[in-house]
Protein backbone atom coordinates (compact mmCIF):
# COMPACT_ATOMS: atom_id res chain seq x y z
CA UNK A 1 0.00 0.00 0.00
CA UNK A 2 1.26 3.27 -0.52
CA UNK A 3 -0.56 6.80 0.96
CA UNK A 4 0.06 10.12 0.26
CA UNK A 5 -0.83 14.12 0.93
CA UNK A 6 -1.80 16.00 -1.76
CA UNK A 7 -0.72 19.43 -1.35
CA UNK A 8 -3.42 22.25 -2.22
CA UNK A 9 -2.34 25.79 -3.18
CA UNK A 10 -6.09 26.72 -3.56
CA UNK A 11 -7.55 25.51 0.10
CA UNK A 12 -6.33 24.21 3.68
CA UNK A 13 -7.46 20.77 3.08
CA UNK A 14 -4.82 18.31 2.24
CA UNK A 15 -6.20 15.40 0.66
CA UNK A 16 -4.85 11.72 0.89
CA UNK A 17 -4.99 9.29 -1.40
CA UNK A 18 -3.92 5.75 -0.90
CA UNK A 19 -3.07 2.57 -3.54
CA UNK A 20 -4.77 -0.42 -2.13
CA UNK A 21 -3.66 -3.65 -3.55
CA UNK A 22 -5.84 -6.48 -2.65
CA UNK A 23 -3.91 -9.94 -2.53
CA UNK A 24 -4.71 -12.83 -5.08
CA UNK A 25 -6.35 -15.55 -3.57
CA UNK A 26 -3.14 -17.91 -2.98
CA UNK A 27 -4.79 -21.01 -5.03
CA UNK A 28 -5.06 -18.80 -8.14
CA UNK A 29 -1.01 -17.46 -8.21
CA UNK A 30 -0.60 -20.53 -10.66
CA UNK A 31 -3.32 -21.15 -13.31
CA UNK A 32 -1.23 -22.67 -14.99
CA UNK A 33 1.47 -26.14 -14.97
CA UNK A 34 5.18 -25.52 -15.58
CA UNK A 35 6.68 -26.66 -18.53
CA UNK A 36 10.60 -28.15 -18.92
CA UNK A 37 12.97 -26.54 -21.07
CA UNK A 38 16.63 -27.23 -22.14
CA UNK A 39 17.27 -30.63 -20.84
CA UNK A 40 20.88 -31.42 -20.49
CA UNK A 41 22.41 -34.07 -18.61
CA UNK A 42 23.20 -31.97 -15.85
CA UNK A 43 20.15 -29.34 -15.89
CA UNK A 44 16.47 -28.53 -16.64
CA UNK A 45 14.74 -25.33 -16.84
CA UNK A 46 11.44 -24.66 -15.71
CA UNK A 47 9.36 -22.46 -16.67
CA UNK A 48 5.97 -20.99 -15.33
CA UNK A 49 3.95 -17.54 -15.54
CA UNK A 50 2.29 -16.66 -12.26
CA UNK A 51 -0.77 -14.48 -12.00
CA UNK A 52 1.07 -11.30 -10.12
CA UNK A 53 4.47 -10.60 -9.14
CA UNK A 54 6.03 -13.27 -6.69
CA UNK A 55 8.98 -14.73 -4.45
CA UNK A 56 9.40 -18.15 -6.48
CA UNK A 57 11.59 -21.04 -6.04
CA UNK A 58 11.23 -24.56 -6.93
CA UNK A 59 11.74 -27.24 -4.11
CA UNK A 60 13.67 -30.25 -5.93
CA UNK A 61 15.58 -33.72 -5.26
CA UNK A 62 16.11 -37.40 -5.94
CA UNK A 63 12.82 -37.79 -3.98
CA UNK A 64 10.13 -35.50 -1.77
CA UNK A 65 11.09 -35.39 1.62
CA UNK A 66 15.20 -34.55 1.47
CA UNK A 67 14.95 -31.58 -1.38
CA UNK A 68 16.90 -27.79 -1.57
CA UNK A 69 15.67 -24.69 -3.00
CA UNK A 70 16.56 -23.31 -6.65
CA UNK A 71 15.38 -19.31 -7.71
CA UNK A 72 16.82 -17.13 -10.20
CA UNK A 73 19.44 -14.77 -9.38
CA UNK A 74 20.57 -11.46 -11.77
CA UNK A 75 23.57 -10.01 -10.54
CA UNK A 76 23.07 -10.67 -6.60
CA UNK A 77 19.27 -10.03 -6.71
CA UNK A 78 16.28 -12.38 -7.62
CA UNK A 79 14.44 -11.84 -10.73
CA UNK A 80 10.94 -11.15 -9.30
CA UNK A 81 9.95 -7.90 -11.24
CA UNK A 82 7.33 -9.34 -13.79
CA UNK A 83 4.89 -12.54 -14.05
CA UNK A 84 7.30 -14.92 -16.28
CA UNK A 85 9.52 -16.87 -14.53
CA UNK A 86 12.56 -19.51 -15.61
CA UNK A 87 14.47 -21.41 -13.10
CA UNK A 88 17.32 -23.75 -13.68
CA UNK A 89 17.52 -26.41 -11.44
CA UNK A 90 21.96 -26.93 -12.53
CA UNK A 91 24.68 -29.62 -10.80
CA UNK A 92 22.32 -32.38 -11.71
CA UNK A 93 22.59 -35.89 -12.15
CA UNK A 94 22.96 -37.54 -15.43
CA UNK A 95 19.90 -40.16 -16.29
CA UNK A 96 18.57 -39.40 -12.79
CA UNK A 97 15.10 -38.90 -11.98
CA UNK A 98 14.56 -36.00 -9.85
CA UNK A 99 11.05 -34.42 -8.15
CA UNK A 100 10.34 -30.69 -7.94
CA UNK A 101 7.44 -28.71 -7.42
CA UNK A 102 6.74 -24.75 -7.98
CA UNK A 103 6.42 -22.56 -4.74
CA UNK A 104 5.28 -19.04 -4.73
CA UNK A 105 4.17 -16.30 -2.63
CA UNK A 106 2.96 -12.97 -3.91
CA UNK A 107 4.91 -9.60 -3.43
CA UNK A 108 2.14 -7.10 -2.25
CA UNK A 109 4.48 -3.75 -2.52
CA UNK A 110 8.88 -4.28 -2.83
CA UNK A 111 10.08 -0.26 -1.89
CA UNK A 112 13.48 0.39 -1.74
CA UNK A 113 13.69 0.01 1.96
CA UNK A 114 10.70 -2.44 2.35
CA UNK A 115 8.87 -5.78 1.16
CA UNK A 116 5.15 -7.02 1.74
CA UNK A 117 4.58 -10.49 1.02
CA UNK A 118 1.22 -12.39 0.66
CA UNK A 119 0.07 -14.53 4.19
CA UNK A 120 0.22 -17.46 2.24
CA UNK A 121 2.29 -19.91 0.01
CA UNK A 122 1.97 -21.42 -3.09
CA UNK A 123 2.81 -25.17 -3.65
CA UNK A 124 2.06 -27.44 -6.27
CA UNK A 125 1.75 -30.90 -6.42
CA UNK A 126 5.22 -32.97 -7.47
CA UNK A 127 5.90 -33.74 -10.83
CA UNK A 128 9.12 -35.42 -11.85
CA UNK A 129 11.66 -35.75 -14.75
CA UNK A 130 14.73 -37.72 -15.45
CA UNK A 131 17.52 -36.05 -16.97
CA UNK A 132 19.41 -37.41 -20.25
CA UNK A 133 21.92 -40.30 -19.39
CA UNK A 134 25.33 -39.43 -21.37
CA UNK A 135 25.74 -43.29 -21.78
CA UNK A 136 21.82 -43.91 -22.75
CA UNK A 137 21.72 -43.77 -26.84
CA UNK A 138 18.15 -45.03 -26.37
CA UNK A 139 15.44 -42.12 -26.59
CA UNK A 140 11.94 -41.50 -28.48
CA UNK A 141 10.97 -37.99 -29.88
CA UNK A 142 7.15 -36.76 -30.89
CA UNK A 143 7.31 -34.14 -33.71
CA UNK A 144 4.62 -32.16 -34.32
CA UNK A 145 4.11 -29.01 -37.03
CA UNK A 146 1.96 -26.24 -38.50
CA UNK A 147 -1.03 -26.91 -35.62
CA UNK A 148 -2.18 -23.49 -36.15
CA UNK A 149 -3.77 -24.04 -32.94
CA UNK A 150 -6.38 -26.38 -33.97
CA UNK A 151 -6.56 -28.26 -30.72
CA UNK A 152 -8.43 -30.91 -32.29
CA UNK A 153 -5.59 -31.66 -34.61
CA UNK A 154 -3.55 -31.98 -31.82
CA UNK A 155 -5.65 -34.50 -29.94
CA UNK A 156 -6.20 -36.90 -32.84
CA UNK A 157 -2.37 -36.82 -33.59
CA UNK A 158 -1.78 -37.50 -29.93
CA UNK A 159 -4.27 -40.43 -30.15
CA UNK A 160 -2.73 -41.87 -32.79
CA UNK A 161 0.96 -41.72 -30.59
CA UNK A 162 -1.35 -43.05 -27.28
CA UNK A 163 0.59 -46.15 -27.33
CA UNK A 164 4.01 -44.55 -27.43
CA UNK A 165 6.45 -43.65 -24.34
CA UNK A 166 8.57 -40.74 -25.27
CA UNK A 167 10.89 -38.41 -23.95
CA UNK A 168 10.85 -35.25 -25.32
CA UNK A 169 8.65 -33.49 -27.74
CA UNK A 170 9.55 -30.98 -30.53
CA UNK A 171 7.06 -28.29 -32.00
CA UNK A 172 8.61 -27.65 -35.05
CA UNK A 173 6.98 -24.21 -36.14
CA UNK A 174 3.34 -22.46 -36.67
CA UNK A 175 2.67 -24.27 -33.56
CA UNK A 176 1.92 -20.99 -31.96
CA UNK A 177 1.54 -18.70 -34.41
CA UNK A 178 0.95 -15.07 -34.83
CA UNK A 179 0.24 -14.06 -30.79
CA UNK A 180 -1.29 -10.88 -30.45
CA UNK A 181 -0.39 -10.27 -26.65
CA UNK A 182 1.51 -12.04 -23.63
CA UNK A 183 -1.85 -13.83 -23.20
CA UNK A 184 -2.69 -15.32 -26.16
CA UNK A 185 1.08 -16.41 -26.08
CA UNK A 186 0.79 -18.27 -22.96
CA UNK A 187 -2.50 -19.37 -23.55
CA UNK A 188 -0.54 -21.19 -26.59
CA UNK A 189 2.23 -22.40 -25.28
CA UNK A 190 0.09 -24.26 -22.58
CA UNK A 191 -2.71 -25.89 -24.58
CA UNK A 192 0.63 -27.46 -26.56
CA UNK A 193 3.14 -28.17 -23.48
CA UNK A 194 -0.39 -29.12 -20.97
CA UNK A 195 -1.06 -31.59 -23.53
CA UNK A 196 1.81 -33.44 -23.88
CA UNK A 197 2.62 -33.30 -19.66
CA UNK A 198 5.38 -30.88 -20.20
CA UNK A 199 5.41 -30.50 -16.62
CA UNK A 200 7.43 -34.02 -16.88
CA UNK A 201 8.54 -33.92 -20.49
CA UNK A 202 10.56 -31.24 -21.87
CA UNK A 203 9.43 -29.57 -24.90
CA UNK A 204 11.46 -28.01 -27.86
CA UNK A 205 9.60 -25.18 -29.41
CA UNK A 206 11.00 -24.37 -33.30
CA UNK A 207 9.85 -21.16 -34.82
CA UNK A 208 8.13 -20.77 -37.37
CA UNK A 209 7.52 -18.22 -39.65
CA UNK A 210 3.76 -17.70 -38.52
CA UNK A 211 5.70 -17.28 -34.51
CA UNK A 212 7.39 -14.39 -36.46
CA UNK A 213 4.02 -12.33 -36.93
CA UNK A 214 2.26 -10.32 -35.01
CA UNK A 215 2.53 -7.64 -32.51
CA UNK A 216 4.12 -10.21 -29.28
CA UNK A 217 6.13 -12.12 -31.58
CA UNK A 218 9.64 -11.20 -30.33
CA UNK A 219 8.19 -11.21 -26.62
CA UNK A 220 8.48 -15.10 -27.09
CA UNK A 221 12.00 -14.95 -26.21
CA UNK A 222 10.85 -14.16 -22.37
CA UNK A 223 8.20 -17.40 -22.56
CA UNK A 224 10.44 -20.26 -24.70
CA UNK A 225 14.11 -21.46 -23.52
CA UNK A 226 16.37 -21.10 -26.46
CA UNK A 227 19.78 -23.03 -26.30
CA UNK A 228 22.23 -20.35 -26.37
CA UNK A 229 19.16 -17.79 -26.60
CA UNK A 230 18.79 -18.14 -29.71
CA UNK A 231 16.17 -19.54 -32.32
CA UNK A 232 18.88 -21.74 -33.79
CA UNK A 233 20.78 -24.44 -31.92
CA UNK A 234 22.16 -27.87 -31.51
CA UNK A 235 22.33 -30.06 -28.74
CA UNK A 236 23.53 -33.54 -28.15
CA UNK A 237 20.73 -36.69 -27.11
CA UNK A 238 22.67 -39.86 -26.34
CA UNK A 239 24.89 -40.49 -29.97
CA UNK A 240 22.41 -38.29 -31.77
CA UNK A 241 23.43 -34.49 -32.98
CA UNK A 242 20.99 -32.24 -33.37
CA UNK A 243 21.00 -29.17 -35.45
CA UNK A 244 18.02 -26.87 -35.16
CA UNK A 245 18.15 -23.85 -37.81
CA UNK A 246 15.92 -20.85 -38.17
CA UNK A 247 14.61 -19.81 -42.02
CA UNK A 248 12.79 -16.76 -41.32
CA UNK A 249 10.12 -15.42 -43.32
CA UNK A 250 8.83 -17.15 -46.06
CA UNK A 251 9.45 -13.57 -48.37
CA UNK A 252 11.97 -11.22 -48.90
CA UNK A 253 12.78 -8.63 -46.08
CA UNK A 254 11.50 -6.02 -48.56
CA UNK A 255 7.99 -6.77 -48.93
CA UNK A 256 5.68 -3.69 -48.06
CA UNK A 257 3.30 -5.82 -45.07
CA UNK A 258 6.88 -6.20 -42.80
CA UNK A 259 7.06 -2.58 -42.60
CA UNK A 260 10.77 -2.59 -42.83
CA UNK A 261 11.05 -4.02 -39.15
CA UNK A 262 12.88 -7.40 -40.63
CA UNK A 263 16.10 -8.52 -41.06
CA UNK A 264 16.22 -12.18 -41.59
CA UNK A 265 18.99 -11.51 -44.17
CA UNK A 266 21.28 -11.36 -41.31
CA UNK A 267 19.91 -13.66 -39.21
CA UNK A 268 20.42 -16.29 -42.27
CA UNK A 269 24.10 -14.70 -42.62
CA UNK A 270 24.47 -15.31 -38.86
CA UNK A 271 23.75 -19.38 -39.20
CA UNK A 272 25.94 -19.57 -42.05
CA UNK A 273 28.76 -19.49 -39.10
CA UNK A 274 27.08 -21.52 -36.84
CA UNK A 275 26.47 -24.19 -39.18
CA UNK A 276 30.18 -24.10 -39.77
CA UNK A 277 31.59 -24.01 -36.62
CA UNK A 278 28.86 -26.38 -35.63
CA UNK A 279 29.81 -28.96 -38.99
CA UNK A 280 33.52 -28.61 -37.61
CA UNK A 281 32.70 -29.14 -34.14
CA UNK A 282 33.56 -32.45 -31.61
CA UNK A 283 30.13 -32.71 -30.78
CA UNK A 284 29.05 -32.85 -34.29
CA UNK A 285 31.86 -35.18 -35.55
CA UNK A 286 31.99 -37.57 -32.47
CA UNK A 287 28.09 -38.35 -32.76
CA UNK A 288 26.65 -41.53 -34.44
CA UNK A 289 23.54 -39.82 -35.74
CA UNK A 290 22.61 -36.32 -36.77
CA UNK A 291 19.05 -34.63 -37.47
CA UNK A 292 18.66 -31.60 -39.25
CA UNK A 293 15.34 -29.98 -38.41
CA UNK A 294 14.16 -26.67 -38.95
CA UNK A 295 10.30 -25.78 -40.01
CA UNK A 296 10.41 -23.95 -43.76
CA UNK A 297 12.24 -26.97 -45.72
CA UNK A 298 16.09 -26.27 -46.70
CA UNK A 299 15.55 -28.86 -49.28
CA UNK A 300 12.40 -29.92 -50.73
CA UNK A 301 10.82 -26.36 -50.07
CA UNK A 302 8.37 -25.72 -52.76
CA UNK A 303 8.06 -21.84 -52.32
CA UNK A 304 9.04 -19.52 -55.09
CA UNK A 305 11.75 -17.79 -52.36
CA UNK A 306 14.34 -20.04 -51.17
CA UNK A 307 17.24 -18.40 -50.23
CA UNK A 308 18.56 -20.83 -47.92
CA UNK A 309 18.92 -23.82 -49.88
CA UNK A 310 21.28 -21.67 -51.58
CA UNK A 311 22.98 -20.02 -48.93
CA UNK A 312 22.92 -23.18 -47.01
CA UNK A 313 22.73 -25.99 -49.57
CA UNK A 314 26.04 -26.52 -50.04
CA UNK A 315 27.30 -26.65 -47.08
CA UNK A 316 24.55 -28.95 -45.31
CA UNK A 317 23.97 -31.13 -48.61
CA UNK A 318 26.87 -33.37 -48.00
CA UNK A 319 27.04 -33.39 -44.20
CA UNK A 320 26.63 -36.79 -42.70
CA UNK A 321 23.27 -36.21 -41.48
CA UNK A 322 20.54 -39.14 -41.10
CA UNK A 323 17.53 -37.30 -41.85
CA UNK A 324 16.37 -33.78 -42.14
CA UNK A 325 12.77 -33.07 -40.72
CA UNK A 326 10.46 -30.09 -42.04
CA UNK A 327 7.05 -28.76 -41.87
CA UNK A 328 5.61 -25.60 -43.82
CA UNK A 329 4.26 -26.35 -47.03
CA UNK A 330 1.25 -28.32 -45.56
CA UNK A 331 1.90 -30.79 -48.17
CA UNK A 332 3.10 -34.18 -46.26
CA UNK A 333 5.95 -35.36 -48.08
CA UNK A 334 9.13 -38.12 -47.99
CA UNK A 335 11.85 -37.77 -50.13
CA UNK A 336 14.12 -41.52 -49.15
CA UNK A 337 16.98 -40.66 -51.32
CA UNK A 338 17.18 -37.02 -50.79
CA UNK A 339 16.09 -33.89 -52.96
CA UNK A 340 17.72 -30.46 -54.01
CA UNK A 341 20.82 -32.21 -54.23
CA UNK A 342 20.82 -33.39 -50.25
CA UNK A 343 22.48 -37.11 -50.32
CA UNK A 344 19.73 -37.88 -47.20
CA UNK A 345 16.11 -38.78 -46.62
CA UNK A 346 14.08 -35.45 -46.14
CA UNK A 347 10.50 -35.77 -44.14
CA UNK A 348 8.20 -32.50 -44.88
CA UNK A 349 5.46 -32.44 -42.30
CA UNK A 350 1.42 -32.25 -43.25
CA UNK A 351 -1.04 -29.55 -42.18
CA UNK A 352 -3.72 -28.84 -40.01
CA UNK A 353 -6.39 -30.21 -40.97
CA UNK A 354 -6.76 -33.68 -39.16
CA UNK A 355 -7.27 -35.92 -42.51
CA UNK A 356 -3.62 -34.85 -43.91
CA UNK A 357 -1.87 -33.97 -40.25
CA UNK A 358 0.89 -35.73 -38.90
CA UNK A 359 3.19 -36.84 -36.67
CA UNK A 360 6.96 -38.12 -36.34
CA UNK A 361 8.15 -40.78 -34.44
CA UNK A 362 11.71 -40.22 -34.01
CA UNK A 363 13.91 -43.21 -31.91
CA UNK A 364 16.94 -44.23 -31.20
CA UNK A 365 17.28 -48.08 -29.95
CA UNK A 366 20.86 -49.79 -29.52
CA UNK A 367 22.40 -46.36 -31.30
CA UNK A 368 20.48 -46.86 -34.11
CA UNK A 369 18.17 -44.53 -35.63
CA UNK A 370 14.34 -45.05 -36.94
CA UNK A 371 11.31 -42.74 -37.70
CA UNK A 372 7.43 -43.09 -37.96
CA UNK A 373 5.22 -41.25 -39.21
CA UNK A 374 1.90 -41.47 -38.12
CA UNK A 375 -1.11 -39.92 -39.94
CA UNK A 376 -5.08 -40.98 -41.18
CA UNK A 377 -3.61 -40.98 -44.79
CA UNK A 378 -2.32 -43.79 -45.55
CA UNK A 379 -0.09 -42.15 -48.47
CA UNK A 380 1.48 -40.46 -45.37
CA UNK A 381 2.67 -43.28 -42.83
CA UNK A 382 6.41 -43.85 -43.74
CA UNK A 383 9.48 -45.70 -41.88
CA UNK A 384 12.71 -44.68 -41.91
CA UNK A 385 15.34 -47.47 -41.17
CA UNK A 386 19.15 -46.54 -40.55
Amino acid sequence: MHAEIVNSLASDHRPIFADIVLPTPVDQLLTTKPYLQLATPTSMNVMFQTNSVCHCWIEYGTDKQHTQRARTILDGQEVCYDIENNIKLDNLKPGTRYYYRVCAMEIMYKGAYSNHFGADTLRTPFYSFRTPDVNDEDFTCLVFNDLHEHAETLAHLKHLAKDIDYDFVIFNGDCLPEPRNREHAISMIHSLADSVNGAEKPVIFLRGNHEIRNFYSAGMHHQIGYYNDKTYSAFTRGNTRFMLLDLGEDKPDSIPVYGGLNDFTQLRLDQVQFIKKELSSREFKSARNHVLISHIPIFGNTDNYRPCTDLWGPMLSHAPFNVALAAHTHNAKFYPNGVDGCRYPVYVGGGYNKKDATVAVLTCRKGKLSMRVLSDNPGTRWTLNE
